[in-house]
């Protein structure tokens, strides 16, 4: 979490002997985190940027050291084991005010933004090129868009059923940013937006797994 001039590292690891944070902005290497309590573990770094990236480094009770993302970074550089990345809060809304219909009333619209609009049948659609089609989907009616899974996933091309980063938007759709341009778009065509989430759908090899050494023989 950034505050001005400095950043709040803060992640939890219950089984970890120890934490440090290894980063762009670590240049000396490595800085440890400080138990707290519950499992937790904390830092404050100063001169911290957006688009800067980091990692933490684990270690468990028997000193392995385990390289792991942010399980709650917003950004991630690449869908397969790549570096969390520093994320600016700052966006303009503009004027929304957009408030939904009652559900009763709402007709929602299934969107897959790889194939919705694809100029280039190469390479996946993604929020911008699906920016492009609102109007389309307005005149037909829809008051309410569905997004399938938008979060970042394994190998960065498929229906959003493998995610590996819950929090994290997948960068090749046009990432955060992208996200909260299509919300603030649709909002001005009077349609809102919704997200399918697939919590029971981590890909098999995710970080997650064992985040922290933790195993059933060890616990």
């Amino acid at each position: 979490t950034l505050h001005g001039g400095h950043a709040d590292f803060r992640v939890w690891a219950p089984f970890a002997k120890s934490v440090a944070i290894s980063g762009t902005f670590t240049p000396d290497g490595p800085l440890e985190m400080t138990s707290e309590a519950d499992g937790y573990w904390h830092t404050r770094v100063k001169d911290v940027e957006p688009g800067q990236q980091y990692r933490y480094l684990i270690t468990t009770p028997d000193g392995t050291v385990l390289e792991k993302n942010d399980p709650r970074a917003r950004a991630i550089t690449s869908s397969d084991k790549g570096f969390s990345v520093i994320v600016d809060d700052a966006f303009e809304w503009g004027e929304d005010t957009f408030e939904p219909l009652p559900f009763n009333q709402q007709v929602i619209y299934e969107l897959h933004v790889g194939t919705f609009n694809r100029p280039d049948a190469a390479t996946p659609g993604t929020f911008a090129t699906a920016i492009e089609k609102l109007d389309y989907l307005q005149q037909l009616g829809v008051t309410t868009i569905e997004l399938m899974p938008v979060t970042s996933m394994a190998y960065s091309n498929g229906w959003g059923y493998a995610p590996n980063y819950i929090f994290s938007v997948e960068s090749m759709w046009g990432g955060r940013h992208g996200l909260m341009e299509f919300v603030r778009e649709s909002h001005a065509r009077g349609m809102g937006v919704i997200l399918d989430v697939v919590y029971n759908h981590f890909y098999g090899d995710s970080d997650l797994w064992q985040f922290d050494g933790w195993s059933e023989k060890n616990r």
